[in-house]
């Protein structure tokens, strides 16, 4: 089973590389402030780009982080902080210290690049029009800031030791996901969407006047607004024929995946009829009750019953904190879900 989905999948991203190196278009490096460029903030920014900016508050990424999560910025030991901020551990960036509260939250520069250049002197020739999503999306879409700039290690007993089989979390690991990277018992597991051009921002942040095709426009505006992060399936046409296609496979899989989430974690309570982050229900609740695993303390963690319910769990939630319901990565996100089958039926 396993080897005949590494060999479909291996077909389409031979396809899909076909297709994208034959029709894409456009450079990745469109263009870019200088090394020498100073972070200004959100607010010089909004001096000439005040629609975009009052869009972009309308969005997850445009919220003001220090007013509503608070810690996410200067709490949690700063762990948050590269995530939540600009310019982090940059020369000019966020200071922990506090001196640079223009750069709380993520602002306009985290994708775009610095703009003291642009400020000073307006063209698109010193700014980073397009985001560059190997160097923006990916090294907070991870379980770890910018995990993906080193190998990304495979997830084992080792790793899962120190938790107890309760507190195992995945934090927004989109960028991990679409690479196949850091499944429990896994080795990388590219999907295909992981060959679109700039994919992150090609099939997220697609400007609103674009055609069915891949790749990244030179005129127009993407959408900063409400909504800006769902998918454009007019990115999608591309490859799936047409967006009803692409609709159409998105709304079957989700469907597929959606099932199997419920048989492994059982029904939230407060929500029927959807997976549970606390695994309440499904096969993880009956392994645990079964051989009388304790989820809220690491008091056994050499027991196999033990690493067989972290390991399960850990694919578990990391499918569900994807969000994607394992569109980013079918391939991967259907291994995910047959090994934590697996584990729970030892």
């Amino acid at each position: 089973m396993r080897e005949k989905r590494a060999v479909a999948g291996l077909i389409i991203a031979v396809i899909l590389l076909a297709l994208i190196l034959g029709g894409c278009g456009g450079s990745r490096h469109l263009t870019a402030p200088t090394a020498a460029a100073r972070f200004v903030g959100r607010a010089t920014c909004a001096g000439c780009h005040s629609g975009i900016d009052a869009d972009f508050s309308l969005q997850a990424h445009g919220l003001d982080f220090l007013t509503v999560h608070g810690d996410q910025i200067y709490g949690r030991g700063g762990g948050c902080a590269p995530c939540h901020t600009v310019g982090y551990d940059e020369p000019s960036g966020f200071d922990p210290g506090g001196s640079t509260p223009h750069l709380e939250s993520i602002g306009c520069e985290e994708c775009h690049g610095a703009g003291g250049d642009h400020a000073s002197n307006p063209s698109s020739s010193n700014i980073n029009r397009v985001p560059i999503a190997e160097e923006t999306c990916w090294d907070c879409h991870v379980s770890s800031y910018k995990q993906v700039r080193g190998p990304v290690p495979t997830i084992t007993d080792a790793s899962l030791y120190e938790k107890a089989p309760g507190s195992i979390t995945i934090h927004h690991p989109q960028t991990i996901f679409l690479l196949g990277e850091y499944g429990y018992e896994h080795l990388s597991d590219p999907g295909p969407h992981a060959l679109v051009n700039n994919t992150c921002v090609s099939c997220h942040l697609n400007p609103v006047e674009s055609a069915t095709t891949l790749g990244l426009r030179n005129a127009g505006h993407a959408n900063h607004g409400d909504g800006a992060l769902h998918p454009d399936l007019t990115t999608c046409a591309r490859c799936h024929d047409s967006e009803q296609q692409a609709k159409s496979l998105f709304e079957g899989f989700e469907e597929e995946m959606e099932e199997q989430l419920i048989e492994l974690g059982g029904e939230d309570p407060s929500n029927p009829g959807a997976p549970d982050a606390d695994c309440g229900g499904g096969l993880l609740n009956s392994y645990a009750t079964t051989h009388n695993i304790d989820l809220d303390n690491n008091s056994d963690p050499d027991n196999q019953y033990v690493k067989n319910y972290k390991g399960a769990r850990h694919n578990y939630e990391y499918l569900l904190h994807d969000g994607s319901y394992g569109t980013h990565n079918p391939p991967f996100a259907e291994a995910l879900l047959e090994e934590a089958r697996e584990l729970l039926s030892d």
